[in-house]
């Protein structure tokens, strides 16, 4: 799944508490509230193999009730709208800031250290070649 900047954030505002309920998130993003929701039905859904989920499958995990409904042998479990983050998406938040940090040194070494290396270089240069020009050829300047 490709991740955006909007669904790293989600990621980022839910790592930093242990358990967050769905209004929090809701009022913490400006996007409309349905796309916000598919959001976060994306990153809590696992894979499945077989109509089994996957352990560490999804970036956050979303916390149920079990209710027994009656009539029906087995509880079931129902979404609480409480959530948390998973092992997989602490990694994935790792990932995204290392990639993150190491774009920026390149954006630094390109755009600002190199361009300052090589105007001090030019300007040694061209010290050095007006002084050993004006050296040995000053009398005939």
């Amino acid at each position: 799944m490709n991740l955006t900047k909007t669904d790293y954030n989600i990621l980022f505002f839910v790592s930093k508490f242990d358990t967050i309920d769905l209004e929090t998130i809701l009022k913490n993003f400006n996007e409309d509230v349905q796309t916000t929701e598919l959001r976060l039905e994306m990153l809590s859904t696992p894979a499945y193999k077989n109509n089994i989920p996957i352990d560490d499958t999804c970036y956050i995990e979303e916390g149920s009730v079990e209710t027994q409904i009656p009539n029906y042998t087995f509880p079931i479990q129902r979404p609480n709208g409480i959530y948390r983050i998973t092992a997989l998406g602490k990694k994935t938040l790792e990932d995204y800031r290392l990639k993150n940090k190491i774009e920026n040194r390149k954006y630094w070494i390109n755009s600002v250290l190199t361009p300052i290396g090589v105007a001090m270089v030019t300007a040694v240069l061209t010290t050095i070649v007006t002084l050993l020009v004006t050296k040995y050829l000053g009398i005939y300047l």
